[in-house]
């Protein structure tokens, strides 16, 4: 049996744990630097509040409601997710699996199919409450696909109240009140295209032919389908392949003029690439460098730096970003965004590397990973990357760093 649990409006309900006052309060987490609105709390979204929109244009609506508007906080939810994926983790018995999706996703497959799966869910829902404050939506099915649609009716469909099973005898009800879009993997363009053969519910994907599906579109949808109709056809493995590019870029708080402002930011945001290539097993053979000024000067450079053998090691590519970073600063031009991208990523365990390139050593990164894993995210760092300064993001509305943050820890009185 499969399960997904999905903690429910993550970011805000991340913030409101710390911050009881907030609690059945309306809440909207911003964007980087302050722009948009990313995430909202239940009460947020009952009261008409959309993601995605500009701030500057709801300043009415926020004070007529007596919103409470937030910056993103990326260190307090890291680390909540991190407790939220341990938790379930301790649901598993041996033969049991478990795979992180997404921050606030955790699918878990279970040997045994003899199991009152509506009780246990509840016990899940409980437990995550009880250890976190994490209100989290919970849905069981025989196939990975079958748990996704029954975490989507655990939570937008009435009478399930953040716990769903989804199976044979409930299967064409729950997907009968389902669109076709709210399947997973399939979105507004393919389901535009299935409502010219008709196709307007979950329930109706899972009545088409899939040979006739893969021929018009592809194999996915046809493995959607059986997926629908109990049939597995995916695994863990199969739920998100590794990404062929991988980007970090961000506008900047301020403008920044000068070159060692603009090669701090370069580097770090090479390093979050190099992190996040590391994360899925990749090397870097090629890394583009790009910086944009003001629209008002029109300026935009890039600069693509080829490594002589492919890496994911911080200090070399650091050293790399230096030497090049002066390519892409003009006197006099106020950039206002840069940032880098792997353009060319190689499988880490399949690539042979030069036998006479200089020798890395990798246990300089993954001392860096294991100590930013355990305390905070950029505590260790390199030398040429920033740790204030213009390039920063400005987060005006941000809260305490609770769980990663000696000088946030919270602070108890007793009288």
């Amino acid at each position: 049996m499969f399960c997904l649990c999905d903690g429910t409006s993550f970011y805000a309900c991340s913030e409101q744990i710390f911050r009881p006052e907030l609690r059945n309060k309306i809440v909207l987490v911003a964007s980087n630097n302050d722009g948009v609105v990313v995430a909202l709390s239940p009460t947020a979204k009952a009261a008409g509040f959309k993601k995605f929109t500009p701030l500057f244009e709801i300043q009415d609506e926020i004070k007529k409601h007596g919103a409470t508007v937030l910056s993103s906080n990326y260190e307090l939810y890291s680390a909540i997710s991190d407790r939220f994926h341990s938790q379930l983790s301790e649901l598993l018995s041996s033969g049991d699996r478990q795979y992180r999706y997404s921050i606030d996703e955790s699918f878990l497959h279970f040997n045994t199919e003899q199991k009152d799966w509506f009780s246990f869910g509840r016990y899940i829902r409980r437990k995550l409450w009880t250890e976190l404050r994490v209100p989290t939506g919970v849905g069981f099915g025989p196939t990975l696909t079958l748990a996704k649609a029954a975490n989507h009716a655990s939570k937008r469909l009435p009478g399930f109240r953040g716990v769903c099973h989804l199976d044979d005898n409930n299967r064409a009800e729950i997907l009968g009140q389902m669109s076709a879009t709210d399947v997973w993997g399939i979105g507004n363009r393919i389901g535009a295209r299935l409502l010219l053969y008709g196709v307007r519910t979950a329930l109706d994907l899972s009545r088409q032919d899939p040979a006739e599906m893969k021929r018009v579109f592809n194999i996915n949808v046809a493995n959607t389908i059986y997926e629908l109709n109990g049939e597995p056809k995916l695994d863990f493995s199969d739920v998100r392949a590794d990404k062929k590019q991988i980007f970090s870029t961000r506008t900047f708080g301020d403008r920044v003029t000068q070159i060692e402002e603009l090669t701090s930011a370069l580097v770090r945001h090479s390093c979050n690439v190099v992190k996040k290539a590391r994360n899925q097993g990749s090397l870097i053979k090629q890394l583009l460098l790009f910086a944009h000024s003001r629209r008002a000067q029109a300026v935009s450079k890039s600069v693509v730096v080829t490594f002589a053998s492919a890496t994911n090691c911080y200090t070399a590519v650091a050293k790399e970003v230096c030497k090049r970073a002066a390519e892409l600063h003009i006197f006099g031009v106020d950039y206002a965004k840069c940032g880098a991208g792997a353009i060319l990523l190689v499988p880490a365990k399949f690539y042979q590397s030069d036998l006479f390139a200089s020798p890395e050593r990798p246990g300089v990164s993954a001392v860096i990973d294991s100590i930013n894993q355990r305390f905070e995210s950029g505590v260790k760092l390199a030398a040429s990357m920033p740790v204030t300064g213009q390039s920063a993001m400005k987060r005006c509305m941000l809260t305490p760093s609770y769980l990663t943050c000696w000088r946030d820890l919270p602070i108890v009185h007793c009288f």
